[in-house]
Formats: C-alpha cells, sequence, structure tokens
C-alpha cells in the first residue's frame, strides 16, 4: 500500500450545530461497503467507542448525544477512495458546542484546539438551520418595543414596590446573534500568527430538510438567514476558500419528547395532585416549579388552556434541566420495561444533561401519572416515516460542488483536493 496522504480538519460550530450528527452518519457510510459514498473505512487510529456510541444512537432514531461540555474527541482513521483504493489520514478533532461557545463569551481558546488548528488543512464550520438566534433589526424594534409594553405595563416601570430604582436588565452575551458569534469564531482562526491564506472551509448547513423548499441552495440561505457570515466570507476569499453544503444527517425530525399543550388529560387532576404534594414525585415536582406558575395554578376558576399553558412552559424546563430519577422519589411507581431499559443505560453512562436525560425524563413522567400524561408526541408522524427509509438514503447533500446527493464524505473529499 502506498503511503497515504495526510489530512486534519477542524471541524466548528455552537452547541447544537449538527457536529455530532455528521460524525455519526459518516462512521456509518463509511463502515457500510454497499454504501453510496466515494471514501471507506481502512483501519481507525484508536478506540470506536465513541463513535460506535453515536452512530447506534443514530441507527435506533434517537438523538445522538452530544459531545460533553469542554471535552475533546479526536477522531483519526485510515479512509480509501473505493475505486482507486488510495488511501487517505483524516484526523478530525470534535471539540463540544459549549468550548466554542466560550470562546465567545469569555474568550477562552483551548491549547488542544490551538494545536489542532495549527496542524490543520481545512476545517468544516457547522450551522444548525432551525437553531439560529437572529439579530434585532433597528425597524423592528419599535414594534416589538410596543408589544411589549401593551402585554405587560409594568416592564416600562424602573420604580420597584418599596420605591428604590431597579437596575436595568443587562445586555446577556450569550443572546447574541448566531452570525456574529460564528464571525468572530472564524477571526480567531483568522487572527492566528501562523494563519495560511487559503484555508479550505466547508460550511455545512445542518438538518437541510427542515429548510424551507422554496431556498434554492446553501448560498442562498445563508445570504438570507447569516448576511454577516456571508458577507465576511466573500470579503475574505484570499483567506478563505469556502464551498457551501446543506446536509441532512438524520434524515428528518425525530419524535420530540419536549410537551406540547395536547400531552395532557384531565388536566385539573393532575394541578391538584402537584398542588397537594400527594406522593415524593408530585411533591419534588411542584418545588421545581417557579412562584408565578405555582400561583397561578393555585388561583380559582383558571380555564384548562391556561393550566396546559403554565405545565408546558415548566415541565419542559425541568425535562432540559434535572436528573428526574430518584429512587425514593419513584418508590411504588411502575415503570415500563422500557423505560427500565433507557434508565438502565442512562445510568452506566452518566451523561451530561441532554437529550438523552430529556427523553428518559419524558419517559419517566409518563410512567408516573399515566392517567395525565398521554403517550404522544410532536413529529411522531414524520419519525415514522423516517423509519421506513434505508440507512444510506436518509441523508442528503445539496451544494455547488456536490456530485452525489447521499454521500456524506462529499466535504471531505472536497476539503481533500
Amino acid at each position: 500500500m502506498n503511503n497515504p496522504t495526510s489530512h486534519q480538519f477542524v471541524l466548528i460550530g455552537l452547541p447544537g450545530a449538527g457536529k455530532t450528527s455528521f460524525l455519526a452518519a459518516l462512521w456509518y457510510m463509511v463502515n457500510q461497503p454497499s454504501a453510496d459514498c466515494q471514501l471507506e473505512l481502512d483501519t481507525l487510529d484508536g478506540e470506536s467507542k465513541y463513535l460506535n456510541e453515536i452512530r447506534d444512537a443514530w441507527l435506533q432514531y434517537k438523538p445522538v448525544p452530544r459531545n460533553r461540555a469542554l471535552s475533546e474527541k479526536l477522531v483519526s482513521m485510515l479512509l480509501r477512495n473505493r475505486k482507486t483504493k488510495v488511501p487517505l489520514a483524516v484526523t478530525i478533532p470534535d471539540p463540544s458546542g459549549e468550548s466554542f461557545r466560550l470562546q465567545w463569551t469569555s474568550r477562552q481558546f483551548t491549547t488542544q484546539y490551538d494545536e489542532h488548528l495549527r496542524e490543520a488543512n481545512g476545517g468544516i464550520l457547522f450551522v444548525h438551520s432551525d437553531n439560529i438566534a437572529a439579530p434585532l433589526r433597528i425597524d423592528m424594534a419599535e414594534a416589538l418595543i410596543e408589544s411589549a409594553i401593551a402585554h405587560d405595563p409594568s416592564i416600562v416601570e424602573t420604580i420597584d414596590s418599596d420605591g428604590v430604582q431597579s437596575a436595568p436588565k443587562r445586555w446577556d452575551i450569550e443572546t447574541s446573534p448566531t452570525q456574529v458569534q460564528l464571525v468572530e469564531l472564524l477571526q480567531f482562526i483568522l487572527g492566528r500568527d501562523y494563519f495560511r491564506p487559503g484555508f479550505r472551509l466547508a460550511v455545512v448547513i445542518s438538518a437541510w430538510d427542515l429548510v424551507d423548499q422554496s431556498v434554492a441552495d446553501p448560498s442562498e440561505w445563508v445570504a438570507k438567514h447569516l448576511p454577516l457570515l456571508g458577507q465576511f466570507l466573500d470579503s475574505n476569499t484570499d483567506a478563505f476558500e469556502v464551498s457551501l453544503y446543506g446536509v441532512s444527517a438524520q434524515g428528518g425530525r425525530y419524535a420530540s419528547s419536549l410537551f406540547t399543550s395536547g400531552d395532557f388529560k384531565d388536566v385539573e387532576t393532575f394541578v391538584k395532585r402537584l398542588i397537594e404534594k400527594s406522593d415524593p414525585l408530585s411533591n419534588w415536582l411542584w418545588d421545581q416549579l417557579d412562584k408565578a406558575a405555582q400561583a397561578t395554578l393555585q388561583e380559582g376558576g383558571q380555564s384548562p388552556e391556561t393550566f396546559q399553558t403554565v405545565l408546558v412552559r415548566c415541565l419542559n424546563s425541568v425535562l432540559r434541566s434535572a436528573h428526574i430519577f430518584d429512587e425514593a422519589r419513584f418508590r411504588g411507581v411502575k415503570l415500563h420495561t422500557e423505560t427500565k431499559e433507557e434508565l438502565r443505560e442512562v445510568l452506566a453512562k452518566k451523561p451530561d444533561l441532554g437529550e438523552e436525560t430529556l427523553r428518559l425524563n419524558r419517559q419517566l413522567l409518563e410512567d408516573a401519572f399515566p392517567q395525565n400524561i398521554l403517550n404522544t408526541k410532536q413529529f411522531a408522524k414524520e419519525a415514522a416515516e423516517l423509519q421506513s427509509k434505508a440507512p444510506e438514503r436518509r441523508v442528503l447533500l445539496v451544494g455547488m460542488d456536490v456530485k452525489n446527493r447521499y454521500d456524506i464524505t462529499e466535504p471531505l473529499q472536497w476539503l481533500m483536493q
């Protein structure tokens, strides 16, 4: 075998940008002899536990567990062209999205990532099409302020009930528009003293299946939704050589574990149970509700719709922010076999709060309150349609440089040219 040409690429993206889902689909495809992609796996340098874990979740139509906060996975594999058998050594550091968030909020730039960047031949910038913090334009501000005041006149008051001047709400850097953060991440790269102009950058718009079908291609989407990023890239063609891709790595939306108003039945009885703290879990859940929610639920004459609105907001917050299971809390609760298996798996892995925990939390609440919480899921129909597809046809790519719309390795192939 000829000595392989070595390539190192960096993955760049804020939390939830789609990096891990891309890697999961990539790992599956390069391991399938019948897959319709140009590159296949020769050997893996290192252990495959992480890659197998995210691939298995992808195959089971479960949200792929994200890379843990501030951790970094180093994916190093020897690929080869399926036809020519020419080997290609590929190293892909996978920093967590949290590390990129902190790069923006706290100006932290890890030594490890800096070392990988120094050796990188190119990078893949991930942007999730359905997870964009849009900028607030000046021409929108007046209407939004008037609407907010009409909804809650108290927001214009700066004196509290004791006559004390209240402090204005401070600006939160984490709420900055997505495109501002992305441009800053690229400027970090551009500002390194070892940066070499002509740096190849594949921009991947994740979850392309959710994009408005009237949008023709990724460049049009970027111009419409991330104009600052588009202008930055257009103004720095001497520094970055760019190719844009729309990528659907999951193939569609999975059933959502978050609550909607239609997920509750006999809501008055459910609220009564929470208020009375009639069991350890109800007692704990009640304590998780904010004071305003507790006051609304306790107030007489409220409609079922009001109860549903409060429960959706508060319980979704609980699903996202806590590990619900506790032996004492669930004593006496009969768990379904599927829930027990999921619980055993999650407890064994001890994951950070994320999609795995959220899904388990929902199952636990369904089992604990079978008379009040329906086993229904938002996007369940789309998820069922997705499961009818062969795994090799779940992946879809669009873009000017795409030759095979089912080949997840296309961005890598372009970076290797």
